[in-house]
Order: C-alpha cells, then sequence, then structure tokens
C-alpha cells in the first residue's frame, strides 16, 4: 500500500537520497561491527545493492547479549510491567 497521491515512480526517485546506517545497533548506540566489515543488503527487485550494513559476528551478538542482560539486570525498568515500560 502506497500514501494516497504517491506512485511506485516517485518512491524509487526518493530512494537514493536514503541514507542507511552502515553500523550496528548496541547498547542504544551505532556501532561499528568489530570486524570492521559490512554486507550489503540486495534488491530482489532487481539485484541492485540497496545499503551496506555491519556484518556482526560472534563478538558482536556477545556484546549485543551483555548489554541486553546489563539493561534488564541492573534497571528499574526491569521490575516494571510490559505496559508501563513502554
Amino acid at each position: 500500500m502506497t500514501a494516497p497521491g504517491t506512485t511506485h515512480q516517485d518512491w524509487l526517485g526518493r530512494a537514493p537520497a536514503l541514507k542507511l546506517p552502515d553500523r550496528l545497533v548496541i547498547d542504544g548506540r551505532l556501532v561499528p561491527a568489530k570486524s570492521g566489515s559490512v554486507a550489503p543488503v540486495v534488491s530482489p527487485r532487481d539485484g541492485a545493492c540497496l545499503a551496506e550494513v555491519g556484518d556482526g559476528a560472534a563478538a558482536d551478538i556477545d556484546a549485543a547479549v551483555a548489554a541486553a542482560r546489563h539493561a534488564f539486570e541492573d534497571s528499574s525498568r526491569s521490575r516494571l510491567t510490559t505496559w508501563i515500560a513502554q
């Protein structure tokens, strides 16, 4: 579904101006992959590279899990019910 008055061609025209982050979100911050590597995001429509994103590996996953665990265990938010935390 598209916004009223917006055509497929309009969206295609806007796409090149989009700047997607090439980093990972860990502990609420944008950080590069520990390896420094990136992976392409390829359009299924035409095979074009839409963006490059941080290529997270085991070390990045470990950092994300540690940050999530810390946020859960050391935060007053962990004691709130789901609807209050939002």
